[in-house]
């Protein structure tokens, strides 16, 4: 299914759960607010999750603690579970729910990642699901969220309906109005024919997404560095939620082919909701 196949009616889509994945370290638990924020708003439990690398029992189940020095002094319940790396553990938790996952990521560039890897990185090529990352220079917003802004390439030529979606049940969830954000390349190799059907798609895409009267913005601004310009643009206007596809490419493929999302976790304050694209 695609955008376009979506109806003006209510979307019933919601999670389950609100799952965060702490390495204990102050990085990890930055998002406890964040996920907390989630799990109210859509009224569902949210889980706090620790994945136990060490550990020579791998067949062992999961299991509970309680943090009883938690952030701000707080006492946390954590499920413990063993597993050969942080993203099977997580992911392992993962299948079968419909699950708002939220991490914090370092938000590595290449080079680095290479080398040390990533657990976001590696969650995303073993889950379809949705995922709210803070990165390297995510704040708490001291503001209610304002606004959603769905990214949309002008090229796409069908964006999955579940990222829509999720778009729609945040809108929903917090009140939202709902900004979709294209970056149009006016560069010399674009001709007429190929801008209007950029815009027959990108008004076609916020047509669909106007579910119960809500407010619905399309924005088209024209730029060459979509990871940048998204970036300038989300950073201008405080309590904002990004919402953007990704193909999650390897490493080395990022090398060659680059990736928006990367670039917008990397530099934007604001937390990003991210699905991959389905493979095909």
């Amino acid at each position: 299914m695609t955008v376009s196949s979506m109806t003006r009616s209510k979307v019933a889509t919601s999670f389950a759960q609100v799952v965060l994945p702490v390495d204990f370290s102050p990085r990890s638990w930055r998002v406890l607010s964040l996920a907390t924020r989630m799990a109210h708003a859509f009224g569902v439990p949210r889980h706090v999750l620790h994945v136990d690398t060490s550990s020579p029992w791998l067949d062992e189940g999961s299991h509970a603690m309680v943090v009883g020095n938690g952030p701000a002094g707080g006492r946390v319940k954590v499920d413990v579970v063993a597993a050969r790396s942080a993203a099977d553990g997580i992911v392992s938790l993962l299948d079968q729910e419909q699950s708002l996952l939220v991490m914090s990521t370092r938000g590595h560039n290449v080079a680095t990642e290479l080398v040390t890897g990533s657990t976001a990185d590696g969650v995303l090529h073993r889950w379809h699901g949705p995922m709210l990352l803070a990165g390297p220079r995510y704040q708490i917003s001291p503001v209610p969220f304002r606004r959603v802004v769905l990214c949309l390439d002008p090229e796409f030529s069908g964006m999955p309906t579940a990222l829509a979606e999720d778009v729609q049940a945040l809108a929903t969830a917090f009140d939202l109005p709902i900004e979709v954000l294209a970056i149009m390349d006016r560069g010399p190799e674009a001709d007429y024919h190929s801008i209007l059907r950029q815009n027959l798609r990108l008004e076609e895409a916020t047509e669909a997404l106007s579910a119960d009267e809500r407010v619905v913005r399309l924005v088209r601004l024209t730029g060459t560095h979509p990871g940048r310009d998204i970036t300038q643009y989300v950073e201008a206007k405080t309590g904002t939620l990004v919402a953007l596809t990704t193909h999650a490419r390897p490493p080395l493929a990022r090398v060659l082919f680059g990736s928006t999302a990367m670039a917008v976790i990397r530099h934007v304050t604001s937390p990003v909701l991210v699905r991959r694209f389905p493979t095909r």
